[in-house]
């Protein structure tokens, strides 16, 4: 069962603790990795390896295991690993996987 978060501006993120899926939406190639903010339902997220052999899923999954703190093997690619449009499995608590997102997208001057 996927149940929203309900937080308002964080309808990149779906799930229940220990099982949450982030919407992103990739910009590989970029000069580096950072989080650019949000695209519709999706956070962009600008990837700095190239989309190719899988380098940028890669490259995703390591930055994205920085920010939240959690090591690779807690993330899973699960839909988009040859499309932009990317959901992320994260097996963390919903509210850390929010708060640390958010976060960024405020440094980001998102919010």
């Amino acid at each position: 069962m996927t149940v929203a978060t309900g937080e308002p501006g964080s309808s990149w993120v779906r799930g229940v603790d220990g099982s949450v899926h982030v919407l992103i939406r990739a910009q590989p190639g970029a000069k580096r990795s950072a989080l650019l903010g949000e695209h519709g339902d999706r956070l962009k997220v600008a990837v700095h390896a190239p989309p190719v052999d899988g380098k940028a899923n890669e490259e995703l999954l390591a930055w994205l295991a920085q920010v939240l703190q959690v090591t690779k093997n807690r993330l899973a690619l699960v839909h988009g690993a040859t499309a932009r449009d990317k959901v992320v499995l994260v097996q963390a608590p919903l509210a850390d996987v929010v708060a640390k997102l958010s976060a960024l997208l405020v440094s980001a001057g998102q919010k």
